[in-house]
């Protein structure tokens, strides 16, 4: 049986698997190991001097909870959109991407900010920064960090025994750190959701590596559904 290999959190593998069809999830064994392990950092942020609260992730919402006041929240993907909204916050969908929320929200004449960015440690596209420079008020915070974590035993063993996997991966942090981890690829058909975040694999001798059309869960498993259907 081929394996579906998720290196996201318990939680996100597991919705992603969930999200998956039954006929699908039937033709594969999945293997969680999470390569990030989400850290709370504390922050103190003055909540009546904002507007609304931008986030890029599910982990700075989930870090968000404490904090009693909800505001206008602008998101990046659905998953983070409906997680704000099922926490009260009166969420918008603005991009899929970070670049894609900005562009957004410096089209929008209705944002004025000030606003405030709840992001991790380790972050890309610079949000607040950008919406600065176009004349956008926007704070940031440090909500959470993302410690880096080893392949699993479990991982590691069904790696090593011949088996096909399809490994999709959603960020260049742990595409590097799986190839750095890894041993051998020749058994792996990796999905990565963008061409950042195929960059580490390409010095891997992987079966296959395919790239997202767009940057999000469901053209993830459409490309999960498709590797499936030709290791079959």
């Amino acid at each position: 049986m081929v394996c579906l290999l998720m290196t996201r959190s318990i939680a996100a593998s597991e919705q992603f698997w969930n999200d998956l069809p039954e006929d699908l999830r039937a033709d594969l064994q999945l293997v969680v190991s999470p390569l990030l392990q989400i850290v709370p950092v504390a922050f103190d942020a003055d909540w009546s001097k904002y507007r609304g609260v931008v986030f890029s992730s599910a982990n700075g919402v989930i870090q968000a909870l404490e904090h009693p006041t909800r505001l206008d929240a602008f998101c990046v993907g659905a998953r983070t959109t409906e997680i704000a909204t099922q926490h009260g916050w009166r969420a918008t969908c603005a991009g899929q991407t970070a670049g894609q929320l900005v562009q957004t929200l410096l089209c929008d004449d209705g944002v004025t900010g000030p606003l405030v960015h709840l992001h991790g440690q380790h972050t890309r596209g610079d949000i607040a920064g950008q919406l600065m420079n176009n004349g956008i008020r926007c704070d940031h915070y440090v909500v959470y960090d993302q410690i880096l974590q080893p392949l699993t035993a479990d991982a590691r063993t069904s790696l090593s025994n011949n088996k096909r996997h399809i490994v999709p991966l959603f960020s260049p942090r742990t595409a590097q750190q799986f190839a750095y981890e890894c041993e051998t690829a020749e058994n792996i058909f990796f999905i990565a959701m963008s061409e950042a975040v195929a960059e580490p694999l390409k010095s891997l001798d992987y079966m296959e590596l395919q790239i997202s059309q767009a940057p999000d869960a469901a053209s993830m498993a459409e490309l999960v559904r498709n590797a499936a259907d030709r290791l079959a």
